[in-house]
């Protein structure tokens, strides 16, 4: 039974073999005239590869952009709390009431740098509108031109990235 099998698969691969011989195109014209389809599908197929390729590129983007964006989101609700801190600091007289909102802030300062929010460092600088818009003028002649001599809001940043300007009052020398 099993001589009889394995002459038969013989026979069935031989079949196969001849089939696709007679199948195989026998002259140079035949070639060509199936050249012409084979290669437009080449082209198409890279073409299609290639736009995949810039979705996948894009996608990516996308998806960064749209991190960044949640984070400054989350990050623009959380400053004005920031804020408060400073405005309450400002009215306590109680030592330890004034130690606790401290830490409080600090820690809220140091969480946020684990996302790499910085605070903008602008007083005694000299003014930088890539990161300071000056709200006010002051003159004080002690003062060199054009130094940020009180902030009235603070600036962020996220990386690099200003998310929040810091608002100056620059001093102007009176002539």
């Amino acid at each position: 039974m099993s001589k009889k099998h394995k002459h038969s698969d013989e026979e069935v691969v031989e079949e196969e073999v001849q089939s696709q011989e007679e199948q195989q195109p026998e002259t140079e014209e035949q070639v060509e005239t199936w050249q012409e389809p084979v290669e437009d599908y080449k082209r198409l197929l890279q073409t299609v590869q290639a736009d995949f390729d810039n979705y996948r590129k894009r996608s990516l983007t996308m998806l960064s952009e749209a991190k960044l964006d949640g984070q400054i989101n989350v990050i623009m609700r959380v400053i004005p709390a920031l804020d408060s801190f400073k405005k309450a600091k400002e009215m306590i007289d109680d030592e330890n009431v004034l130690k606790g909102i401290e830490m409080i802030e600090n820690s809220l300062l140091d969480s946020l740098k684990t996302f790499g929010v910085t605070k903008i460092d602008c007083l005694g600088q000299k003014f930088d509108p890539n990161l300071h818009n000056a709200i006010m003028v002051k003159n004080d002649n002690n003062l060199d031109d054009d130094i940020v001599c009180e902030v009235y809001q603070d600036g962020y940043k996220l990386n690099d990235r200003v998310i929040r300007y810091s608002q100056v009052i620059i001093n102007k020398k009176g002539e």
